[in-house]
């Protein structure tokens, strides 16, 4: 496959001019590509936006339009070339291992050991010092500050985008062809890690390639447990902002496989596992649950206080799911730690792993 790029031009005003990039041989470059070849030709016209400027070029292959690429300049001077060194769809499968390689235990270990939990990984990179590269900063900027508020997270909307962009989806839409998302969160870590560079501060490669570590763990656990059930399963975390830095929300969604056996139908079942860890409320999960349309919660609370006002809070709850048309079935509230409950990775095939990360 033919890799390489004809510089074109640079984009003034809409049209394209010819000028001469002070661009060495052997230099790489980041670029996004703004307009991409045409559909079906494979190959033709693309904008490109490199640095501050944006440029057309001449591609012997597809290039799709939100890719971030990384190029190598292969000839400087008027018949400038560039050549195409990675995609950012390359760039994630290089850092997700892939089971048909790997077996899944020593995957597994290699990902335990580089993971982090999202918030803190996100605090980690808001925290570090400024990249000298401003494109890297512009990515990692961004990479922090697409990440949803609590405040949003609680309207329907927002939440369903955040669970479509967590980046627990990312290879399934990439292998079905689907439309990705600029703001996709493990496409922005893919991107981010394919755009830094030895000037880079120490640290950041290394929570870029944590955080990813973590959500491949949850991909890795949603297929386990959906095969040992033989039911959909998803564990998805969404990390958000709020005052106190970046906290983490925890979704578990599944079919329920005893009321499945117990009734032969599923498609009037499903559960949701719901935990959080908030600096004034403390840890809360919740389980609900849907039982041919009527919906019931459950609810935990470690402080008292945090008890209380999740309690009395119930009865406007249930108003407000009938007002929404959803049958209410049993509300409850307890004060302490949530009792362990059985998943579909308790089954026959066993859990993932047998210890919490």
């Amino acid at each position: 496959m033919d890799n390489s790029l004809r510089l074109l031009g640079r984009m003034v005003g809409g049209s394209t001019q010819q000028s001469l990039q002070d661009w060495k041989t052997g230099q790489m470059l980041r670029a996004l590509i703004i307009s991409g070849t045409p559909a079906g030709t494979g190959g033709g016209r693309a904008v490109l936006r490199i640095g501050g400027s944006e440029y057309t070029v001449r591609s012997q292959t597809p290039l799709h339009a939100g890719e971030s690429v990384q190029l190598r300049v292969t000839r400087s001077g008027p018949e400038t070339r560039l050549q195409i060194i990675e995609t950012a769809s390359s760039a994630t499968r290089r850092t997700t291992p892939s089971l048909t390689r790997t077996p899944l235990l020593a995957v597994v270990k290699s990902l335990l050991s580089q993971q982090i939990a999202l918030g803190r990984g996100l605090q980690i990179l808001a925290s570090k010092p400024t990249s000298p590269d401003a494109e890297t900063q512009r990515m990692l900027n961004q990479l922090v500050q697409d990440r949803p508020t609590l405040e949003t997270l609680g309207q329907a909307q927002t939440l369903r985008e955040a669970i479509d962009r967590s980046g627990s989806f990312l290879e399934a839409k990439i292998r079905g062809g689907l439309k990705l998302s600029p703001v996709d969160f493990k496409l922005q870590l893919a991107k981010t890690l394919g755009g830094i560079n030895n000037e880079t501060p120490s640290g950041i490669r290394s929570a870029l390639e944590a955080i990813t570590a973590r959500i491949t763990l949850n991909q890795l656990h949603s297929t386990s447990a959906a095969q040992s059930a033989a039911q959909n399963h998803w564990l998805i975390e969404i990390p958000f902002k709020t005052q106190a830095g970046f906290q983490t929300l925890r979704l578990e969604v599944e079919a329920d496989r005893n009321d499945r056996e117990e009734t032969g139908d599923a498609s009037g079942y499903w559960s949701v596992r719901l935990g959080l860890d908030l600096p004034r409320l403390g840890p809360i999960e919740a389980r609900i649950r849907n039982i041919k349309g009527s919906v019931s919660a459950h609810f935990w609370a470690e402080r008292r206080t945090t008890f209380a006002m999740i309690q009395s809070s119930l009865p406007e709850l249930e108003a407000a799911w009938r007002d929404r048309g959803v049958q209410p079935g049993v509300l409850e509230a307890f004060h302490g730690h949530a009792p362990e409950a059985a998943t579909p990775s308790d089954g026959p095939g066993g859990r993932l792993v047998d210890r919490q990360v």
